[in-house]
């Protein structure tokens, strides 16, 4: 096509021979390079000529046509809840980031409508699902390798983000602080999040040694500014608490605002913890204390699982446990 005619050139996809010439090998020692399970065959030096000529061409290969060797198809797919849809970007990178060394397309689906998945069994290696209640996991529905995740210690789960441990870190915390009314703001106990974190809260606060007041309010994701107004709430009761646990990194910052309004300092007269590590935590006045819990990880740990099932291996559960990132939100309640 020429632009002669009116119409604008498409340019031409790079193709492994052209790969070949850039780095002045032939086209099998490229095909060797790009597979990561035969890379080994050749030089660290050969295999860095192919890779950066390859990124200079912006060369892709081509997933489907390698499954077809193999008799796979290199595609597998991710299932999120709508519930976990917020909280799920960096384990969703965490998967790609190692399909993506393997060569292996990832196909998000998000929704609770299984459907599509189980139109698209025949289509796929493996599925990655991300359970809010691992009671409702129903391996039956697929035909090829799965890996479960979640956030307590069920059985049928393959990868764990041990929550109760994070929120036991951070009802511990405020108590040493010298917290004694506690509140929890979470997502509402008619959702599975919201449910779970509420029991987890409660069985954190029982196990504390004297007394402890636990208080509890909602927000809903969805509505930014319920978060600020339920936090509101908390400080203008009589017997108001003294720190706030907060299940969302983000709600946790609207906070910040909720209590400027209602004439308290944070930490000085409240103190404010958050579940998640959100990108702005650092630079929050004063920056946010968070329970980080290692999401990326899991879903790079969940890609290890199902690439290993893919080939027939199988492996223990893995179990990753939340930590407390003590910044400035937090402080002794004197």
């Amino acid at each position: 096509m020429s632009e002669s005619d009116g119409r604008v050139a498409t340019p031409r996809t790079a193709t492994q021979r052209d790969v070949a010439r850039l780095a002045h090998v032939d086209r099998a020692t490229v095909s060797r390079a790009l597979d990561p399970d035969r890379r080994h065959l050749l030089t660290p030096e050969t295999v860095r000529r192919v890779l950066e000529a390859a990124d200079a061409l912006h060369y892709r290969p081509n997933t489907l046509a390698q499954g077809l060797r193999r008799q796979r198809s290199n595609i597998v797919s991710l299932s999120v809840p709508r519930a976990l849809r917020e909280q799920s970007s960096d384990f969703i990178e965490g998967v790609e980031d190692r399909l993506g060394r393997a060569g292996v397309a990832l196909v998000v689906n998000f929704g609770d409508d299984g459907r599509l998945l189980r139109a698209s069994n025949g289509l796929l290696d493996g599925s990655i699902v991300l359970v809010p209640d691992a009671r409702t996991l129903d391996r039956a529905s697929f035909a090829h390798p799965a890996v479960a995740v979640g956030f307590e210690h069920e059985q049928g789960l393959d990868v764990v983000i041990d929550q109760a441990h994070g929120v036991a870190r951070a009802v511990d915390h405020l108590h040493r602080l010298g917290h004694r009314r506690l509140a929890l703001l979470a997502e509402p106990p008619s959702t599975p999040l919201g449910q779970r974190f509420r029991e987890d809260f409660a069985a954190a606060v029982d196990r504390l040694p004297g007394e402890v007041t636990a208080l509890y309010a909602t927000f809903i994701p969805k509505r930014p500014s319920s978060a600020p107004e339920a936090c509101q709430g908390l400080l203008t009761r009589p017997d108001r608490p003294t720190a706030i646990f907060v299940t969302d990194g983000g709600a946790a910052a609207g906070c910040y605002g909720a209590a400027r309004m209602t004439g308290f300092r944070v930490p000085h007269d409240v103190s404010i913890i958050g579940y998640g590590d959100p990108a702005a935590a650092p630079y929050l006045v004063p920056p946010l204390t968070t329970i980080s819990a290692p999401t990326r990880l899991a879903g790079r740990r969940a890609a290890e699982l199902l690439l290993a099932a893919i080939d027939g291996d199988s492996s223990m559960t893995v179990s990753l446990e939340p930590h407390l990132l003590q910044r400035g939100s937090t402080a002794e309640h004197l």
